[in-house]
């Protein structure tokens, strides 16, 4: 299969210069895209713009807290006029501390909140004006945590919890703007910030990044050409689903791959599956249903 590419396609990525974020942008700098990073720290910025500029293409970055309005939309707005209109938005900044909730000081609460939640809104709602429209990916970047309560985690599972919630009505919101909007659940990731600080242990962390990559391209092109509004779990590249039987509900151990991505049956949709979800459209089965707005796809945390 030929590598996917992203030439002239103008790329955003909001925590873009360390860790899962970073990986992103390199996967998309290194298949054709011009990208631009931004994140709170110069020296970060700097080293990742550094290293971006070795696939040859054009990389802008910049420096603004997302916790900032004001300053996340003049970088915004200067990284449309250095690389163009965006096709794709990548909004993965986020904080993190391992602390119970009755230990949690009121501030150390909100400090995540502003970050991964309100900051999500910031960067949302000051790239939609430079958006492609139509044709625009918006990725969120999620976690775990949005979905499985962890403890001395109460305050990122309730900020990755709004986010996801955020995502999904933008996808309402947006949809007749043509903007898709999805969200992806990493799996533990190696050599990453968070995994340093809640999975030292060598047992616990994860395989490599360049996967992490790979699934956001997924998201932006072929199968998930149509997706919006959903929230892919995945372990390594591979996005997983759960099929639905009628009468009984199992989890089954596989996901479908369907060139780096895995379309998700609905449990809300019910009816004959449309002519454009048939076999051969998108290599989906015949059985397999579209994935509708507000869906969420589900599976085994497995290891490729």
């Amino acid at each position: 299969m030929s590598a996917l590419r992203f030439d002239r396609q103008a790329v955003f990525v909001a925590g873009g210069t360390s860790g899962i974020n970073l990986a992103i942008a390199d996967a998309f700098a290194a298949h054709g895209a011009d990208v631009a990073v931004m994140s709170r720290a110069q020296e970060k910025v700097d080293a990742a713009v550094a290293s971006l500029r070795r696939h040859g293409t054009m990389v802008a970055g910049y420096a603004a807290d997302v916790r900032q309005y004001d300053a996340v939309s003049a970088a915004i707005a200067a990284a449309r006029g250095a690389i163009g209109e965006f096709d794709v938005l990548v909004s993965g900044a986020a904080g993190n501390f391992p602390a119970r909730a009755l230990d949690m000081s009121p501030n150390g609460f909100k400090a995540v909140v502003d970050i991964d939640l309100i900051g999500a809104f910031h960067v949302l709602k000051a790239a939609h004006a430079h958006l492609k429209k139509p044709g625009a990916a918006v990725i969120m970047i999620s976690a775990p945590q949005a979905v499985h309560a962890r403890a001395l985690q109460s305050h990122v599972c309730a900020a990755k919890a709004g986010a996801d919630m955020l995502m999904r009505v933008v996808a309402l919101e947006w949809a007749a703007d043509g903007i898709r909007a999805n969200a992806i659940i990493p799996g533990p990731i190696a050599d990453t910030e968070g995994m340093r600080r809640l999975a030292p242990t060598p047992e616990a962390r994860g395989r490599g990044l360049c996967a992490q990559g790979r699934a956001a391209q997924a998201l932006r092109t072929q199968g998930g050409g149509r997706r919006s509004g959903a929230v892919s779990r995945l372990a390594h590249g591979l996005l997983h689903h759960r099929r639905r039987h009628p009468g009984r509900r199992r989890r089954h151990g596989g996901g479908k791959r369907l060139r780096g991505l895995t379309r998700s049956s609905s449990p809300r949709r019910r009816g004959p599956v449309p002519a454009s979800a048939k076999a051969g459209d998108h290599g989906l089965s015949p059985r397999a249903r579209p994935v509708v707005i507000g869906s969420r796809l589900r599976g085994n945390d497995l290891m490729a």
